[in-house]
């Protein structure tokens, strides 16, 4: 008898320690005085460039740029692979950099938004020079140039086939975009340029291309950290004042088929797969 008795009081003061604890507490959380639980949240953003989707087994340009090759149609294999590995690997957002088709249809966009669709990952897409304004429109782009803000860092994408029709250049912006840009720019976030041309003059690599020496002067003035870009299908890096300048190969460059670039915006730290 003594024993239970012994038990029921153990039982009953355990429960009002317990009680009393979560009173205490619960008060705590009422007043605000609970210590701060931090919630780590990893964003990782992938990047691609030059998928050329189209029907054409292998085109080479390898005349002008040694191993300059890329195989088009096999991008209904690559593409579904590249997207589900992303999404093992924690990615959050796709960036691709231009040139999303080899021939511009929108035979080569159903299929492709199909891909992006079944894999529920959100993209931001560049617009390339294979790249039709009506066509790239039906993959859901709100605008040809536009930016995004994910938690501290601001993600902007450029148009660099927004010219005049008589600008003796392939590429560039028109001032009306680079106004934007001053605009848009003008944040304490972290930014990170997407575009299709690079920077660089294509004869001299060392000579930033003179459509872009205004463009360069407000990255200069500004918060960005990272401008990546596409279109000569082989991989570059190199800094300058402080900015790093990446270049992506194509997506199905021979040897690097499928290959994408992932940062993860909280650890600053890279991660290639090829």
């Amino acid at each position: 008898m003594k024993i239970k008795i012994f038990v029921f009081v153990l039982l009953f003061f355990c429960f009002l320690t317990f009680f009393i604890l979560g009173f205490i507490f619960s008060r705590k959380l009422l007043d605000g005085d609970c210590p701060e639980i931090l919630e780590k949240k990893v964003f990782r953003v992938s990047f691609v460039s030059d998928i050329h989707a189209g029907s054409q087994d292998r085109r080479s340009m390898e005349q002008n740029t040694p191993g300059n090759v890329i195989y088009p149609a096999d991008f209904v294999e690559f593409l579904p692979e590249a997207l589900n590995e992303m999404k093992l690997e924690g990615v959050s957002l796709l960036v691709s950099l231009g040139d999303q088709f080899n021939t511009p249809s929108l035979k080569y966009a159903q299929v492709m938004k199909d891909i992006i669709d079944q894999s529920g990952m959100e993209v931001l897409w560049a617009r390339g020079n294979h790249d039709k304004e009506d066509v790239i429109n039906y993959l859901g782009i709100n605008g040809t140039y536009f930016y995004e803000d994910y938690d501290n860092w601001r993600i902007i994408v450029l148009d660099t086939n927004d010219k005049s029709e008589n600008d003796p250049y392939k590429e560039g912006i028109t001032k009306k975009q680079l106004d934007w840009f001053r605009e848009v720019s003008d944040t304490e976030k972290n930014i990170i340029v997407a575009m299709h041309h690079p920077v660089w003059d294509w004869d001299n690599a060392e000579r930033i291309h003179p459509v872009y020496r205004p463009l360069i002067e407000e990255f200069e003035k500004k918060n960005v950290k990272y401008v990546f870009s596409g279109h000569l299908h082989l991989p570059w890096q190199k800094e300058k004042n402080g900015i790093e300048y990446v270049g992506m190969p194509a997506f199905l460059l021979e040897g690097m088929e499928g290959n994408y670039r992932t940062f993860d915006l909280l650890s600053y730290r890279w991660f290639w797969q090829e």
